[in-house]
Order: C-alpha cells, then structure tokens, then sequence
C-alpha cells in the first residue's frame, strides 16, 4: 500500500472522491441491490404462497439482523461497503501516484485465502504491463488471450473496464492490489513478452540496462 501523506491537497481530493463513492454505495443504488431487493424478494415469497404474517416478520427479523442465527444482512453489508471503500481508496491513491509516475509495469499483489475467487486464485503474484491489466478489465486473459472464464468473473464489480480495473481489481472484498514497479523490478522474461508484443517501447538505456 502507499504511504499517506494526509494533509495534501492531493491526498484530500482522492479522499473527497472516496467519500462520495461510499455515500453512493451506503444510500443509493448500492443499498437497493444488496439490501432492499433482497426484503423485496422475501415479502414477494410470502405473499405467493400465502405466508403467515408473524413467520414472515421472524424472516425479515433474522434477514435484517442476523436474530439468533449470526450476523444480519445489515451489519454484513455495511462491513461490506466499508471494507471495499478502503481498498479502492488505497487502490486510486495508488494508480494516481503510479500515472504521475510514469511507470507502465506492474505486480497483482496479496496472499491467497480460502475463498479467494478464481479470478485472483489465477492471476495474483504475476508481472503486467498496464495494457496486460486494461486487458483483464476487459474480460481478456493478457497471457492466452482468450476470454475470462465464467468462474474468474465471479464477484467482479459490474461496470469494471480496462480503467476501472486498477481500482476494482478482483471484485467486491478483493484485498489484493495492482502495484505499480519500477523497470528494474520487473522480470526480464516479462519485460521480453511485452517488448515482443508491442506493448513495452523501451529506450535504448532501457533496453542496454534490462535486456542485455
């Protein structure tokens, strides 16, 4: 992750944004797919098939906060948006600082756990040009060139595209990260793949420090 530096304007003006893009998710469209249809659909159920009016508060009861059963749509909601808004924060801190920058390579970072999505699972710890990251963002897998399968597409963020990606990376709850490298930090044999497909143009320097 990036080092805050939290009294720029810089740091501010991503922030501002983040605070807004949380506001939305909390009480806009975000709350109506992930909360409200879901009570919708429940009071639908009932009513189709003539539901007792006291079972159905118990539902909705446990739907909403979790009743004697754990935690409730609610809480796991928030925590949700919550969680989410942080990592795209350090996500856009990072890629406006990587743009800034100039550098073009880099690494999908983090560790892998139990219900990591496949789409992660396939693709963390591997070397990108940022073409081969707009690549995923528009459903293609940079290294065969073939479409993302069904499963690598569970969780994925509706609206993600090749500049979303940076910011959305793996889907809703990703912990991992884009991090931007530095050329030298970047493997010749990934630096070699896309010099030969055209994505990388290196200076002669370049090419005399990194290739020979």
């Amino acid at each position: 992750m990036p080092f805050f530096n939290s009294s720029s304007p810089f740091y501010l003006s991503i922030l501002d944004l983040a605070k807004q893009q949380t506001a939305l998710n909390l009480l806009d469209s975000g709350v109506d797919a992930n909360f409200l249809q879901p009570i919708l659909s429940i009071i639908q159920d009932s009513i189709s098939v003539g539901g007792n009016v006291n079972d159905l508060i118990d539902e909705l009861n446990t739907y909403i906060t979790g009743g004697d059963k754990g935690v409730g749509a609610l809480k796991r909601y928030v925590t949700q948006v919550s969680n989410d808004s942080l990592t795209q924060f350090n996500a856009n801190y990072n890629q406006a600082i990587t743009s800034d920058l100039g550098f073009e390579f880099y690494k999908y970072t983090g560790t892998i756990i139990a219900d990591s999505r496949p789409f992660c699972r396939d693709f963390v710890q591997k070397y990108y040009h940022k073409t081969e990251v707009e690549q995923l963002g528009m459903r293609i897998n940079p290294f065969t060139s073939s479409s993302l399968t069904p499963p690598q597409l569970n969780g994925r963020i509706a609206g993600t595209n090749k500049s979303s990606i940076f910011t959305n990376r793996g889907g809703w709850q990703c912990r991992h990260y884009f991090s931007p490298l530095s050329t030298r930090q970047v493997p010749k044999a990934t630096l070699m793949r896309n010099l030969n497909n055209g994505n990388w143009n290196p200076t002669e320097r370049e090419i005399d420090l990194f290739l020979k």
